[in-house]
């Protein structure tokens, strides 16, 4: 009767009742593993692991089969951070139930947090070898691990076998769907996905994962009704929503991208996600003002970052509100990793304006960028402008030393000769430039100092 009670209490979650009963057990039959067992998990639960540990060592030292003691003993030497008295136990354990899965997917996890893989597959691949056909957990570890390693073959060996003999559980064709899904294998994927939808329908995550495997394998209409379903069976799925704009913009359908970004905005405000898309999604769309009211919203925010500050510039700039646009860029800037990018386009905006401080700013984007033509091209301009113009030949000169056929470099390099009084090189170089492209930026530019010449 004190037996039974003291169970009934530990179902309950009546530990402390629980307590009572096997100490009473203890005392009245004290050759009994039984009481000092239910007393560790009795103490256990109450967070009195010194107490649990000793009732559990005196129920592993009766017991001559039974692992289940230092079981639970490794686990809580493992949650306080013991990990070499962890071990010691779990050891003890699998040499004295070898067939106790427990301890081997334990001494896994071990190996995992230590880095040693070798170690962790043997573990798992015991405790695969003893686990319930139907337990799903050590197979899918060991799938991990030889995943992780690259063995993919053997990781769909696992998964397989499980859910050959476990057709019911989606968790392992979810699994299989994702390894194949990771190995390009979409079609595979796609399959499994859908075998895990029918067994499990009311689960977000699954439609999403078969969508991808659609993406990935180009078949942009089947994932776009795969979305579309899912959103419908899932309205509050802000991740469906996220995917199936996405799918929009990659598209390039930038208007439907827009609608669903917009969307997503409207139902979920405080996601910056959604946001950040709708204000890429309408500036593709050349609806620079939408575009506008989106990086506006972003950069206001208190949880702003440098890259919003620095998406809202390039609104600005691409509006023509320059002046606004230096004050974006100024925040995007800020940091102790600045946006290279920012810092040239900013050097850009001030080259005519404040040439000393635009050769800084291009300065310090050419050493985190140092192979980017683009910048090199700023820094040159702003030599110019600030009158260094034997460092603005050097700029110009490195750049077509790379890429000849540079039409902007070879114009501003023939405005750096000119200036510098080599009339004749630097018509030679206006005259490069349209030659090699008629269009170019600057070409109104270059034939008005042709023409004067």
């Amino acid at each position: 009767m004190i037996f039974r009670a003291a169970i009934a209490s530990l179902l309950q979650a009546d530990f402390a009742g629980a307590e009572a009963n096997a100490r009473t057990l203890v005392e009245r039959a004290p050759e009994s593993p039984q009481g000092y067992h239910l007393l560790g998990l009795a103490l256990a639960n109450q967070g009195k692991v010194d107490e649990a540990i000793a009732a559990l060592d005196q129920a592993a030292a009766i017991y001559e089969f039974t692992s289940d003691p230092l079981i639970v003993k490794g686990d809580l030497l493992l949650e306080r951070g013991d990990i070499a008295a962890a071990r010691a136990t779990y050891v003890a354990a699998s040499e004295r139930d070898p067939g106790d899965w427990r301890a081997q997917d334990s001494l896994g996890g071990i190996a995992m947090g230590e880095g040693d893989t070798e170690a962790a597959i043997i573990h798992y691949e015991r405790a695969s070898e003893n686990a319930p056909t139907n337990l799903f957990g050590p197979q899918v570890k060991l799938a991990a691990i030889y995943a992780e390693v690259e063995r993919l073959d053997d990781a769909r060996r696992v998964l397989q076998e499980f859910t050959d003999a476990n057709p019911d559980q989606p968790e392992a064709l979810v699994a299989l769907g994702r390894l194949e899904f990771t190995d390009g294998r979409n079609d595979e994927a796609t399959k499994l996905f859908d075998a895990a939808i029918a067994l499990e329908p009311g689960k977000a995550q699954l439609p999403l994962f078969k969508a991808r495997a659609e993406l990935n394998a180009n078949r942009f209409d089947d994932a776009e009704k795969t979305l579309k379903k899912g959103i419908e069976n899932f309205p509050e799925d802000e991740a469906m929503q996220l995917e199936l704009a996405g799918l929009y913009g990659l598209t390039r359908r930038y208007d439907l991208a827009l609608a669903a970004f917009e969307d997503g905005v409207r139902k979920w405000p405080d996601q910056k996600a959604f946001r950040s898309g709708a204000s890429r999604a309408a500036y593709q769309a050349a609806d620079y003002e939408t575009a506008l009211i989106h990086t506006e919203a972003l950069a206001s925010r208190p949880d702003s970052s440098p890259n919003d500050h620095y998406w809202h510039a390039i609104v600005l700039e691409r509006l023509g509100r320059n002046e606004a646009a230096i004050k974006a860029y100024e925040l995007a800037i800020t940091g102790d990793a600045p946006n290279w990018l920012a810092l040239n386009n900013l050097s850009a905006l001030l080259s005519e304006t404040d040439p000393s401080r635009a050769v800084a700013l291009a300065s310090e984007a050419a050493a985190i960028a140092p192979d980017v033509d683009a910048v090199q091209d700023t820094l040159g301009f702003a030599y110019f402008n600030a009158g260094s113009l034997e460092m603005a030949t050097k700029t110009f000169e490195g750049i077509l030393s790379r890429e000849p056929g540079n039409a902007t470099a070879n114009y501003r390099l023939g405005l750096v000769m000119i200036k510098s009084g080599r009339e004749e090189e630097g018509r030679k170089l206006l005259e490069t430039a349209l030659s090699l492209d008629p269009e170019f930026r600057y070409k109104a530019e270059a034939q008005k100092l042709l023409a004067e010449q």
